[in-house]
C-alpha cells in the first residue's frame, strides 16, 4: 500500500523560499502547456504529448527547472486533458452520475509573483530523488536544496503541496499490508457527531466504546461562526479572503489531527482483540441535500465523515483487518436485542424515548447507537453477531476521549 509521510513548511521555514520559487516556476510551465492543449482544443486539432515538450524544451519556463521536474510538469497537464476527455465520455454514457458537465482544465493564475495564491504542485518521480541523500536518512529532491529527514528505505514520489499557511512536502512510499486473519471476531462501528464513533463487539466479554466526537463539533462550530461573522464584513462581491481560508485551515488540521487519532486508537483496539472484520454502517452521499435545520446542518453536514472512513480502511487494510461497509437504513428503528428484521414496519417493537436511549420490547433500556450498531453488526454476519453475554454491558458502554490520552 502507498503511504504518505507529510512535513509541514511554514514561511518562517528554511526551505520556504527554495519551496515557493518552485512552485511559482512549476505554476508557470503548467500555464505554458496548459496554453497550446487548449490552444488546439478550441481549433479542433488533436494535441500530441511529444509536441508539447518539443515546443517547450526551448522556453525560459522549461530551462528554469530541472530536467525531470519540468517533464512531470507536463506530464500533469496530459493527466489533465485524458482525465477530462474520460469524464466527458462518462458523461455521455451516464449523465446522472455527474452534477454538472466536465470542463476543461484551466490555467492556475497569473504571472504575478506576489500573489500567494498563484501556485502549483511539484512533483519529483521516483528517478529525480537523490539515492545518496536517502541512504543517509533524509528525502532530498534532485536539483534543490531541500533536506527533510526520512525513516523510509525507498520513495516513490515527493510532492511539494501548495497550502494557504506554507508548504506541505508529501513523501510517497510503499508500506507491505498484513495477511488478512481468518476467524469468527466481528467489530461493528458507527459514525455519529456527539458519538464521533460507536464501536460494538460480538465477543463476549468486551465491553463496547463510545469515542467522543465532541471536540470535532466543537472545532466546527467555531470556525462557522468565526467564519459567518467574518463574511459579513466584506464587500459584496467578495466571497473569501485570506483570513477566512487560514481559520478553514486551522479547522482542517485539527479535524484531521483528530481523526488521525481516533483512527489509529480504534485499530490498535481491534489489534489488540485480534478481530478479523471491522464492519461499518455507511450510506453514499447521506449528506446531499439534507436539511436538519440551520444550526444541526452547520454541525453535521460539514464534519468529514469520509475523511474519517478512508483513515479506518486505510489502517484496517495494514493491519490485516477486513473493513466492509454496510448500509445502515432502519438499524435505528429496529431492536437489536429482541431480534428483530431489519426492515420497514408499520409498527416497531422498541421506540426512542430519548435522545441516546433506546427501549426494547422487554421494557429494557440500552444506549441508542449501540443497538443501531448491533443491527449493522447482524446486517453483515446474521444473528449470531448478537451474543446473550453482550447484553449486559450494552447498558453503560465506556466513553472515550482521544484527544485527552
Amino acid at each position: 500500500m502507498q503511504l504518505v509521510a507529510r512535513h509541514v513548511i511554514k514561511p518562517n521555514h528554511r526551505f520556504y523560499r527554495e519551496a515557493d520559487r518552485l512552485s511559482w516556476l512549476c505554476k508557470n510551465l503548467y500555464n505554458s502547456a496548459n496554453y497550446i492543449y487548449r490552444q488546439n482544443f478550441f481549433a479542433s486539432q488533436q494535441t500530441k504529448a511529444l509536441a508539447v515538450d518539443r515546443a517547450l524544451k526551448t522556453s525560459p519556463d522549461y530551462k528554469a527547472l530541472p530536467a525531470k521536474l519540468a517533464q512531470s510538469t507536463i506530464g500533469l497537464v496530459l493527466k489533465a486533458w485524458t482525465s477530462y476527455y474520460l469524464a466527458v465520455r462518462n458523461y455521455h454514457e451516464n449523465p446522472t452520475k455527474f452534477k454538472a458537465a466536465p470542463q476543461i482544465p484551466d490555467c492556475k493564475g497569473s504571472r504575478e509573483r506576489k500573489r500567494q495564491d498563484r501556485r502549483f504542485v511539484v512533483v519529483f518521480n521516483c528517478q529525480a530523488v537523490s539515492k545518496r541523500a536517502l541512504k543517509k536518512g533524509y528525502a532530498r529532491p534532485s536539483g534543490t536544496n531541500i533536506w527533510l529527514p526520512s525513516k523510509v528505505t525507498s520513495i516513490l514520489e515527493i510532492r511539494i503541496v501548495p497550502k494557504v499557511a506554507g508548504y506541505v512536502v508529501e513523501v510517497l512510499y510503499e508500506k507491505l499490508e498484513q495477511p488478512l486473519q481468518v476467524n469468527q471476531r466481528v467489530a461493528a462501528i458507527d459514525l455519529g457527531l456527539n458519538n464521533l464513533a460507536t464501536l460494538t463487539y460480538n465477543v463476549p466479554g468486551l465491553v463496547p466504546t463510545i469515542y467522543d466526537g465532541r471536540a470535532v463539533k466543537s472545532t466546527n462550530q467555531y470556525c462557522n461562526q468565526v467564519s459567518s461573522a467574518l463574511k459579513s464584513l466584506l464587500p459584496a462581491q467578495q466571497k473569501n479572503s485570506k483570513k477566512i481560508a487560514k481559520l478553514w485551515h486551522k479547522r482542517n488540521c485539527k479535524v484531521d489531527y483528530y481523526f488521525q487519532r481516533t483512527s489509529c486508537t480504534i485499530i490498535k483496539e481491534l489489534v489488540d482483540h485480534q478481530m478479523g472484520l471491522l464492519v461499518i454502517g455507511w450510506n453514499h452521499d447521506f449528506k446531499d441535500g439534507i436539511n436538519t435545520g440551520k444550526i444541526r446542518n452547520q454541525n453535521f453536514a460539514c464534519i468529514p465523515h469520509c475523511r474519517f472512513l478512508q483513515m479506518l480502511q486505510y489502517k484496517g487494510k495494514l493491519a490485516g483487518i477486513q473493513v466492509v461497509l454496510v448500509e445502515e437504513s432502519y438499524t435505528s428503528k429496529c431492536s437489536a436485542l429482541d431480534l428483530e428484521p431489519i426492515q420497514q414496519h408499520s409498527d416497531y417493537i422498541g421506540s426512542r424515548v430519548k435522545r441516546g436511549l433506546f427501549k426494547t420490547k422487554t421494557g429494557r433500556f440500552i444506549n441508542a447507537d449501540v443497538n443501531g450498531y448491533l443491527n449493522i453488526g447482524k446486517k453483515a454476519v446474521g444473528d449470531g453477531f448478537i451474543p446473550n453475554s453482550i447484553e449486559g454491558f450494552v447498558v453503560n458502554p465506556v466513553r472515550l476521549k482521544v484527544y485527552k490520552h
